[in-house]
């Protein structure tokens, strides 16, 4: 919903030069007129759209804390946390869908259960190190 209010204003020349979804970008925002009755209502209504969604991510996600508090697989999560890059709601996902991931005795049954790929070779290098690779043969 957030691109398609911001094409939208875009759309119509209205131009936000600062930082998005700030308190700043918010007010400007609330602050656009249209002129046609269409325009101002379909405007609105992805305004709206927009902060129902935020309220509603908001919502989860405590529902979510809660029930981490509780949760078997906690410490899991949260050492899950420590790695670069995955954030608590994206540790919790993953665990739900794996569950106890002690239950396979090895990667290649994690890669067999789940019909993922353990290979290196299956994952793109970045394109320095190819270019690089490449300069050495």
């Amino acid at each position: 919903m957030r691109q398609q209010l911001c094409a939208f204003v875009l759309r119509h020349g209205r131009h936000w030069s600062g930082g998005r979804w700030t308190k700043r970008h918010w007010a400007w925002l609330d602050g656009q007129r249209f002129d046609r009755n269409a325009h101002e209502w379909a405007y609105r209504e992805y305004l709206d759209a927009v902060r129902a969604t935020g309220e509603r991510v908001t919502a989860v996600t405590a529902q979510m804390d809660e029930a981490l508090a509780g949760w078997s697989l906690a410490p899991v999560v949260h050492s899950l946390v420590a790695l670069r890059g995955v954030d608590r709601i994206t540790a919790m996902t993953l665990l739900a869908e794996l569950g106890d991931v002690s239950r396979f005795d090895s990667p290649r049954q994690h890669a067999s259960d789940t019909k993922t790929s353990i290979y290196a070779g299956s994952m793109r290098l970045p394109l320095a190190v190819e270019l690089q690779r490449s300069r050495r043969l």
